[in-house]
């Protein structure tokens, strides 16, 4: 069963399936699966020993599944290391999040899972934390079940305490709103694997032979057909579809794996059992661990957000060959105890490399080729060194300078109007551009770097999801509806860093010509901007939100000018956000703030496009009312290659005002 519905995860991690649909329920599934296990191999040992060792339980889990994940962890922080994985001052804190168990709460604390647009190589270790919490807290009820053994069995008793835990944890899943807390949550999540340790412990006190194999394979293709809309259907990023999917999904797995497991001779145990899916359930746990980070690397080594097809096929056996290699030489001799053959060891240890390197430098040729984020070092296009001409008849923006030339402290560079050359859309030969920004940042930069890799510049994005220009504040969100939720200072240190270290270091380190800011729904919510209660937002009429937001974008502007000076930036307008979409920001803040973007591109003398008009008449072409998908960039990429050399040639200078 692991390794038939593994495949669920990993198509959605590859950007085939997302939130839309009920594949997230697959991970459900192992929950109740590792439950159902767990009590079952105790209640085993109980019968036979008359005791059940807690130290001995432990020991084995711990050897079951840490090695493997110290050891993807460090090799994934190595690797992202070498390849200029750009969210690496983030990487710290989730490897130490993964493994101290607590990497579902880490995550929540960041926004959720669906709702985090910021690439992560760990955010799959959120429900094997949940997991690992799983395997502290059931084997106590089992325990329970052992000490009250004088008045009632064993299996009794633990099918009273996990049914409990089971009916709380609904009980959680019906009061509380938050989707991102409803999908995350330890306390929501414990009780499908409460489903799994209560079908065990049912099962143990029911005699087999009562139903039939016949029968148990007709019930197990009843549920399947049953629960195919639910695993269709359900949305994973909405209050309603976690709810109903975790309600609907949770007995009928529960079932069908105790029937499975009470008659492995029916039909559907021995479809289940067939080789190649057993060869690849003894090896999902090191398929799990793997395929995030080689997903996400060989995404970032293309330059791309989604993996074109050639790539996805070779991530796929990439992660299950390693997963392969992992499992001989590290789970399997460490769970048993047993060290393999050096000589194997050194082999395969080799060939993983040599694998490895080769993959990478094939992503690495295609992305030189195509869209390379990382432009080779030492290399920098040919950058003329004058300033960008709005027209022959209005002021000159300042001008875009050579990062690479040597510096004269008696030189200075005067800006000089040029005419546009006929032969090329843009006025400056091609340079180095950064696209800078929150989420919409992230997904829009396809079109950007679409639109211009192909005339020979050379683009990169450094984004932060959530958080507005100038570091951290305090401010109220809401989605999809659902309760208002205050954000403290420090709950999402993410943004702080980012403004403090991530944006800097691009900036110093890039050197681009040009800077694309697509940055500002975070300026819209609700905000409390000193800290004493007093919350205001754009055009609530109060005029505090709206000094405090254009002194954030001035602050943009100023960090940029300071670790990049000579940058051209070209502002991008916000578009209104789907109000049948998961963000909560009223329209007339979107208003405001469009104003305050113009305003500030015309203080600074720089330029504007009305990115935030072309949003709101595709609309259609977002996931979720603010984030473009796939057929989104596309349609925006020809778009983008009209309007930034527009904005480069001075067509695009902004006046102040709506």
């Amino acid at each position: 069963m692991r390794g038939v519905f593994l495949a669920a995860p990993i198509v959605v991690h590859l950007g085939l399936a997302g939130a839309g649909n009920g594949l997230w329920l697959a991970i459900g599934l192992f929950f109740t699966l590792s439950g159902f296990l767990i009590t079952s191999l105790a209640l085993t040992e109980i019968d036979r020993t008359g005791r059940l060792s807690l130290r001995g339980f432990w020991a084995r889990r711990l050897r079951r599944l840490m090695p493997a994940a110290v050891l993807v962890l460090a090799l994934t922080v190595i690797v992202a290391w070498w390849v200029g994985w750009p969210a690496m001052n983030a990487v710290q804190g989730d490897v130490i999040a993964a493994l101290t168990w607590r990497a579902n709460w880490h995550q929540l604390s960041g926004g959720g899972y669906w709702a985090s647009f910021a690439p992560s190589l760990t955010s799959h270790f959120w429900s094997l934390s949940l997991e690992e919490q799983v395997y502290v807290v059931l084997p106590l009820l089992v325990v329970v079940g052992v000490l009250a053994r004088r008045w009632t069995r064993p299996a009794v008793t633990v099918a009273v305490l996990s049914g409990a835990v089971w009916a709380g944890s609904w009980l959680v899943l019906w009061t509380r709103t938050d989707p991102a807390e409803l999908y995350l949550s330890t306390f929501t999540r414990m009780g499908e694997a409460a489903a799994g340790c209560f079908a065990a412990a049912v099962g143990a006190m029911w005699p087999v032979g009562r139903e039939r194999p016949r029968r148990a394979t007709a019930v197990v293709l009843g549920l399947t057909l049953v629960e195919l809309p639910v695993w269709l259907f359900a949305r994973g990023d909405t209050t309603g579809g976690i709810r109903w999917g975790i309600t609907l999904s949770t007995p009928a797995v529960a079932v069908a794996v105790a029937l499975l497991w009470r008659h492995p001779s029916s039909v559907a145990a021995r479809a289940f059992s067939l080789r190649p899916l057993v060869w690849l359930g003894r090896r999902s746990y090191g398929i799990y661990l793997l395929h995030i980070p080689v997903i996400e690397l060989l995404a970032h080594r293309l330059g791309r957000e989604r993996l074109p097809g050639a790539a996805m096929v070779a991530a796929v056996v990439i992660t299950t060959a390693g997963a392969g290699l992992m499992f001989r030489y590290v789970e399997e001799p460490v769970r048993v105890g047993r060290i393999a053959p050096r000589r194997g060891q050194f082999t395969a240890l080799v060939g993983a490399g040599a694998l490895a390197a080769a993959v990478l430098a094939w992503a690495g040729g295609l992305a030189d080729s195509s869209s390379s984020v990382l432009p080779p070092e030492n290399v920098t296009p040919p950058i003329t060194t004058v300033a960008v001409a709005p027209s022959p008849t209005t002021t000159t923006v300042p001008p875009i300078v050579d990062p690479t030339a040597p510096s004269d402290p008696g030189t200075v560079t005067t800006p000089v109007t040029v005419a546009p050359p006929t032969s090329s859309p843009f006025p400056i030969a091609p340079a180095n551009l950064l696209v800078v920004g929150d989420s919409t940042a992230w997904v829009s930069y396809g079109a950007v770097r679409d639109a211009l890799t192909p005339l020979g510049w050379s683009t990169d994005e450094v984004h932060m999801v959530g958080c507005p220009p100038g570091g951290d504040v305090r401010m109220k969100n809401s989605a999809n509806g659902g309760a208002v939720v205050v954000r403290e200072i420090g709950e999402e240190p993410g943004c702080d860093l980012w403004w403090d270290d991530s944006l800097p270091s691009w900036l110093a380190d890039r050197q681009p010509a040009v800077v694309v800011v697509i940055d500002a729904y975070g300026l819209a919510y609700e905000i409390d901007p000193e800290g004493d209660d007093r919350w205001c937002r754009l055009g609530d009429g109060s005029d505090r939100c709206e000094a405090w937001a254009a002194a954030r974008l001035a602050a943009l502007t100023a960090r940029i000018a300071e670790y990049a000076p000579g940058a051209h930036v070209v502002w991008t307008t916000p578009g209104h956000i789907d109000p049948f979409g998961p963000l909560d920001i009223p329209a007339d803040a979107i208003d405001v703030l469009i104003g305050l973007v113009r305003a500030e591109s015309a203080r600074s003398s720089m330029s504007v496009i009305e990115l935030g008009a072309w949003l709101d008449d595709h609309l259609d072409l977002t996931v979720d009312g603010t984030h473009l998908g796939p057929d989104g960039v596309a349609a925006l990429t020809p778009w983008m290659a009209e309007e930034l050399p527009a904005a480069l040639a001075g067509d695009r200078l902004a006046t102040s005002g709506p």
